[in-house]
């Protein structure tokens, strides 16, 4: 008995280590078999539907571009570039008559919608394309260069990650990944761009899951919309269009073999080998990816199409200017802005103006931070255009809390109260030197430029914006009286005016929605019967007489209401323009206070923006009148 139980007990023992090895190989099973389902089930597959249709913008409003208008034609080059049909300028130069970097459209031109951006990401722009409008050149040559066992295996390819484990063994590092074009779809789509195990073990799972689910074709199609490709303008790009647009300025059917060749050599790193930043990395690979697909026989064209150095150097020239003058990011801007006041088209030729003055005035004022805001709205409506260049910030805090000093924008309201109470616009006022006492003592105001003339008219005096004649009327007036009127137009006054008379010139902050808003009624109020009102819009409708004078070129013969602002040593340029529908403010200025004086002037900042814009953004320029209010 005692001999049976020993056997049985060693036989026991003998067994517990196999079967031990059993319970935690089954263990380990089970976990990896939950876990592959978890990480399976964590997978979002809506991100690789199909794209069936057109991803155009579903846009209610038509962009016409008016007969009779100016458009410049890089800008239309660009915006073209982005419209739902893929035109160009040559589908409309039927109707344009080219006049050098301009043209005037002789009828009437329909713009095509905007294409949707589809990018999720801040700062970044995709559109998506079904495969079968991807060129086979792209996808063939892909697989041909980085996985040509694509169309073989079932996600993952266990003899590219043996190399490469033997290569990174051999380094000590992650020298190679080995990974399949899906297995970089998953990276892209579902995963952080770590090296680590944890993470190369969840992209194998969900490789070879969506090789189970999806087809080679609608892989590829998902790998050519979601790849990124670097980043230019200011701007991430995603997705084979996106790149083609943005380096070539072409859709990807028009490119050359030898520029498909660089963006295919790009995928491999688009940062490592950025055309701009890193051209001549760049140079070798792409030489070296376009020797390879012609060695065996992949591209059509018999003829050599490699790059020479003139070719490569304009390349980067070319890009050089998209990096500074940010002819996308703009684009990409104006679009984010849902109001209505303006066209997505003229919202871009906006953004594109403010931005080359501010290059040139960067250029001039190295170490002064600069910026530039508008506000646009349509007299008789609500939906207002609100443009700020510090794209970090803020945009509807900084126009309507931040203030400036607003200078001489006021002067019209000061004069339409001075006719109010009497004054005429023919009596005569002394340009002389005045002195008011204050109990600070006495103050008297200077002139940016002095009268030649003893005595001129208020007319005249509200024309050339002159201070010492608005004080004098001001102070025979009674500036008790006037500052009834003012406070109900503008509540953040100091009182008592008698003691703070340097506000009527100006020295008062108010934000740039906040002039919008008063001069919204004023010319309301002009228009609705206040002949005060009225005959101050009139006097400052003839541009070639205001201080705009010097710069108004090819606004001569219009007639508008503008009034130009410049205070605080050049630090706040203002603009008011009025053309019988539309008011638009816009300053220009410094937001970090310096110890100097800026030779910047509301006609040659703030006024030259709206100059600029108004003559190509496609549309005639508008009458002065009261009809539509």
């Amino acid at each position: 008995m005692k001999q049976q139980a020993k056997l049985m007990f060693k036989k026991i023992s003998l067994n517990l280590p196999f079967k031990l090895c059993i319970l935690v190989l089954l263990g380990i099973t089970i976990i990896t078999a939950v876990w592959c389902g978890l990480v399976v089930s964590s997978i979002p597959l809506n991100k690789l539907n199909p794209v069936i249709s057109s991803n155009m913008a579903k846009s209610k409003s038509v962009d016409i571009l008016e007969e009779g208008s100016f458009i410049n034609l890089e800008e239309i080059k660009t915006y073209l570039l982005f419209t739902e049909r893929n035109n160009s300028i040559q589908d409309i130069l039927p109707d344009l008559n080219i006049k050098k970097k301009e043209a005037l459209v002789i009828r009437d031109i329909i713009l095509s919608p905007l294409i949707k951006n589809e990018c999720t990401v801040h700062n970044c722009f995709q559109s998506k394309m079904p495969f079968d409008q991807i060129p086979s050149v792209f996808w063939k040559g892909l697989i041909g260069i980085e996985d040509y066992r694509f169309l073989d295996h079932r996600g993952v390819d266990l003899k590219a990650i043996v190399r490469a484990l033997i290569a990174d063994i051999k380094q000590m590092r992650f020298a190679q990944g080995g990974s399949t074009l899906t297995q970089q779809l998953v990276k892209n789509l579902f995963l952080s761009q770590k090296k680590t195990i944890y993470r190369k073990l969840k992209e194998i799972v969900m490789a070879t899951y969506i090789e189970y689910k999806f087809s080679k074709e609608r892989i590829l199609e998902s790998y050519f919309n979601e790849v990124y490709w670097g980043a230019i303008s200011g701007l991430k790009i995603k997705g084979l269009k996106a790149a083609s647009i943005f380096y070539f300025s072409k859709h990807p059917r028009k490119l050359t073999d030898f520029e498909v060749s660089i963006l295919i050599s790009m995928l491999k790193g688009p940062g490592y080998y950025h055309p701009v930043h890193q051209q001549s990395r760049l140079k070798q690979r792409a030489n070296y990816i376009y020797r390879k697909l012609v060695e065996i026989n992949f591209f059509s064209s018999n003829t050599n199409q490699k790059w020479n150095k003139s070719q490569w150097d304009n390349f980067l020239k070319q890009l050089l200017i998209i990096q500074t003058n940010k002819p996308y990011l703009h684009l990409w801007d104006s679009t984010q802005d849902k109001s209505k006041d303006m066209n997505n088209y003229e919202k871009f030729v906006f953004y594109k103006k403010s931005n080359e003055l501010l290059i040139n005035l960067k250029e001039q004022y190295k170490e002064v931070d600069i910026g530039i805001k508008a506000a646009s709205i349509k007299v008789n409506g609500s939906s207002k255009f609100l443009f700020y260049s510090k794209r970090e910030r803020k945009k509807e805090f900084a126009l309507t809390t931040e203030r400036h000093q607003v200078g001489s924008t006021l002067k019209p309201i000061i004069y339409s109260l001075f006719l109010k109470y009497g004054k005429n616009l023919k009596d005569l006022v002394s340009t002389e030197k005045i002195e008011l006492k204050l109990k600070s003592g006495l103050w008297s105001p200077s002139e940016a430029h002095e009268s030649e003339q003893p005595e001129i008219t208020l007319e005249e005096a509200l024309l050339k914006s002159f201070n010492r004649p608005l004080i004098r009327v001001a102070n025979e007036v009674g500036m008790d009286i006037i500052e009834k009127d003012l406070l109900s137009i503008m509540p953040s006054l100091k009182l008592p005016m008698s003691e703070y008379p340097a506000q009527l010139l100006g020295a008062i902050e108010l934000s740039v929605n906040d002039l919008l808003l008063i001069y919204k009624k004023f010319i309301k109020d002009a228009c609705r019967g206040n002949k005060n009102n009225l005959a101050i819009i009139n006097v400052l409708s003839d541009p070639s007489k205001t201080t705009i004078g010097n710069h108004v070129d090819y606004f001569k013969n219009h007639k508008f209401f503008g009034k130009t602002g410049t205070s605080n040593k050049g630090f706040d340029n203002w603009y008011i323009y009025f053309d019988g529908n539309e008011l638009i403010v816009i300053w220009v200025g410094v937001e970090k206070r310096i110890e100097k004086k800026l030779n910047m002037f509301g006609s040659t900042t703030s006024f030259r923006i709206l100059k600029n814009y108004l003559r190509h953004r496609g549309k005639r320029l508008g009458h002065l009148s009261c009809d539509n209010i």
